[in-house]
């Protein structure tokens, strides 16, 4: 009798496979969401870019950070990204920037807030972020 040689894959290698392509997927669908939240989450300090620029020239003009948002040239209240919707800007009582974010944000982000807080040392502005209602790990870190 001649060996029949095997051609294709057994029913239980196929389902091996498939089994093994649901768990990596289960897997990397959510690291991949939580990827894309804090991706979002990371272009609020770069929208907010022109807003820290206008306050730092504020600053090296009148040798002090501004009290309201009415006395900076080149303040915008809300402005664009490519991943986030409007973020709503307010200048806060301690001259900070505060971002709202408003739209386009996952659902599960709500409107949390990042705020961008300039501190004065030795006529250097540099800026401390500090997120509010956004889990640390997506708290954007520049």
């Amino acid at each position: 009798m001649k060996n029949q040689m095997q051609k294709g894959f057994t029913l239980i290698e196929l389902m091996i496979v498939v089994a093994i392509i649901g768990i990596l997927a289960a897997i990397a669908l959510p690291a991949y969401q939580d990827y894309t939240l804090r991706a979002k989450f990371a272009e609020v300090p770069t929208i907010m870019g022109s807003n820290k620029l206008a306050i730092q020239e504020y600053f090296h003009v009148n040798g002090s950070l501004p009290t309201n948002a009415g006395s900076i040239a080149g303040w915008s209240s809300t402005l664009t990204g490519s991943n986030v919707g409007d973020v709503n800007i307010t200048l806060t009582a301690s001259s900070g920037i505060q971002g709202v974010l408003a739209t386009n944000i996952d659902t599960t982000a709500g409107n949390d807030t990042i705020t961008m807080t300039p501190t004065n040392s030795n006529d250097t502005i540099s800026w401390t972020i500090t997120c509010t209602g956004i889990d640390a790990a997506r708290c954007p870190s520049r």
